[in-house]
């Protein structure tokens, strides 16, 4: 990954390239969150055969699926909608960056696009996803106001508005039903974590061959005390190997040996649960990195991860003529955003972050040159 994060800083040289690279990341995100989209109202409708079809004849999972009692959640030709949304992380700031930029293509698709992007972000249901919009708006909220208009100020409240109206309208029959949902899997994640030893010890019963028990195990709950689980057996690789970890990418083959064991993937049937799957990666980020290459790989990874902030912070101080200020701007909140949301599902391993990365350091080397001339 290192190499195609260098790789991207070297081939983007010029403004160009780098309107042209954003250009056609916009585009693919587009058609990636309208294909979810479509796919969420065809599953809406009843017609989720379609969908699951179509998917799994495109690519290795459908667009859009039901999740439990989570409902309908868009994960496009993502594995996870987790994932999917912190991809839509890394296109979403920049997006909103060449609203304020001068570029060849109207306003009015940017904005567009911005749109339904930020919608298929919605319907992800990834909190961490929806957590990371959130610092992200603010992020730029904090950068861009100073330099705004006041024609672009109205502008920007406006389509708030719009958004906001068209969004209720949408979801006005399902909006009470949203907000119990919302409160009820809070309640249920905040009991999982105050009551983890009770689920510790219903696990072990469904290892001996009790599955009647898997039913007292609500989804939300399952999914905060694995990830519970996960960081855990991240922590005792670390403890084993301290300095160098297990190795780069060796958290999933090092699994079965460290896994506390406090929830088991007992839906997949196994014969014993020595003969359980490992989960694919750590959920935090940090953990993860201190997993596979130890404190000494931790200590490096956040001298890079610090370098880069402080890059970013230096590139926005500056003042440029060349009007790039609003997408340098826009890759460092995706920067900021994507960081957060790995501390619940980390995905470094997918290309995606580090294609961002080396195009955000690419923006600002372009503009320190351009503001040199």
């Amino acid at each position: 990954m290192a190499l195609l994060y260098l790789s991207v800083i070297n081939t983007i040289t010029d403004s160009k390239k780098l309107m042209r690279s954003i250009t056609i990341c916009i585009v693919t995100a587009t058609l990636f969150s309208i294909y979810g989209l479509l796919s969420y109202i065809l599953i809406k409708l009843g017609h989720a055969s379609i969908v699951k079809s179509l998917g799994y004849f495109i690519g290795n999972s459908p667009a859009a699926a039901t999740f439990g009692d989570r409902g309908v959640r868009i994960q496009a030709l993502f594995p996870e909608p987790l994932i999917f949304g912190s991809y839509l992380l890394t296109i979403i700031p920049v997006t909103i960056g060449c609203l304020f930029t001068k570029t060849k293509y109207p306003k009015f698709l940017i904005l567009s696009a911005f749109f339904i992007l930020l919608l298929t972000a919605i319907f992800t249901f990834s909190r961490g996803c929806w957590l990371g919009l959130l610092f992200c708006f603010l992020i730029l909220a904090v950068i861009f106001w100073p330099k705004l208009t006041a024609k672009q100020i109205k502008i920007i409240f406006l389509g708030i508005f719009i958004f906001l109206c068209l969004f209720l309208m949408a979801r006005f029959k399902y909006i009470q039903k949203d907000l119990v949902k919302i409160k009820r899997l809070t309640i249920e994640q905040v009991t999982a974590l105050k009551n983890i030893n009770y689920y510790i010890d219903l696990n072990k019963q469904i290892n001996s061959g009790d599955k009647n028990k898997i039913e007292k195990i609500p989804g939300l709950e399952w999914s905060t005390i694995m990830r519970v689980n996960d960081i855990v057996a991240g922590i005792a690789m670390a403890k084993s190997h301290p300095f160098f970890g297990v190795g780069w990418g060796n958290y999933i083959f090092n699994y079965l040996e460290y896994d506390p064991r406090f929830m088991s993937w007992w839906w997949m049937d196994m014969p014993n649960s020595d003969n359980r799957p490992g989960t694919p990666i750590c959920p935090n980020l940090f953990v993860s990195v201190l997993a596979e290459t130890g404190f000494i790989g931790l200590i490096a990874f956040l001298a890079f991860l610090g370098s880069v902030f402080w890059v970013f912070i230096l590139a926005i101080r500056k003042k440029f003529n060349n009007g790039l200020i609003f997408l340098v701007s826009g890759y460092f909140a995706a920067f900021c955003a994507v960081i957060i949301t790995y501390q619940f599902y980390s995905t470094l391993y997918f290309a995606f972050f580090w294609i961002m990365l080396g195009m955000g350091i690419a923006a600002v080397n372009i503009s320190l040159t351009s503001s040199k001339q």
